[in-house]
């Protein structure tokens, strides 16, 4: 299997669609794939992304929700971007149904769980796997979006933050979502490009 990286996100961003975009296809073009999840915001725009260059093989989705037996989606919420879900799926990308726990897990449970199954399918698939966050304010705006970036610092997943409307200082943020202590230092993914305005985060040595 090719590595893969996990994007993540808020729901609310503005006006990120050219950078994702061109983070989207850097990690395509490089022979990798791309999991994401079912949310309005970033993951809507980063699997619009993969279906407008049409690496359908290469993307995974996790879903709250899933289709029964007609083809007709249940379980998913008003948060999720079912049509694009949708599209994709009939467009034979791979969609990882109830990924949250299924219809018995609350709504908070349910979020949590997917984002976790997410950022663990990611990790399994070895070197040049991924997390890569566009994130929108500090914790108390997009505590979700925080908490998966710390929980793939946690398991020892690579991950690039592109804070949105935000100062780089908010990426200390993360820490607050951790149940251990992380330690490291984070520096600009690059000097230009399309990862010129993420931060990649270094472990500490020692």
């Amino acid at each position: 299997m090719v590595p893969f990286v996990a994007f993540s996100g808020s729901r609310s961003l503005g006006s990120v669609g050219g950078p994702l975009f061109s983070v989207v296809q850097s990690v395509l073009s490089s022979g990798r794939g791309v999991a994401v999840g079912d949310a309005v915001g970033v993951d809507s725009s980063v699997l619009s992304s993969v279906l407008t260059l049409g690496f359908y093989s290469a993307c995974r989705v996790f879903c709250l929700g899933g289709v029964d037996a007609a083809g007709i989606p249940f379980g998913f919420w008003r948060g999720s971007c079912v049509d694009t879900v949708m599209r994709a799926y009939a467009s034979g990308i791979q969609c990882v149904w109830q990924a949250g726990g299924g219809l018995q897990a609350s709504r908070g449970s349910a979020l949590f769980g997917r984002s976790r199954a997410m950022i663990r399918f990611a990790s399994q698939t070895g070197p040049g796997s991924g997390l890569v966050a566009f994130v929108a304010g500090g914790f108390e705006s997009s505590p979700g979006s925080w908490g998966t970036v710390a929980h793939a610092l946690a398991i020892g997943l690579p991950v690039v933050v592109f804070p949105v409307g935000c100062p780089a200082s908010c990426l200390v943020m993360v820490f607050r979502c951790c149940g251990q202590v992380i330690r490291g230092s984070w520096v600009q993914a690059s000097s230009s490009g399309a990862w010129s305005g993420g931060y990649r985060f270094v472990p500490a040595v020692g």
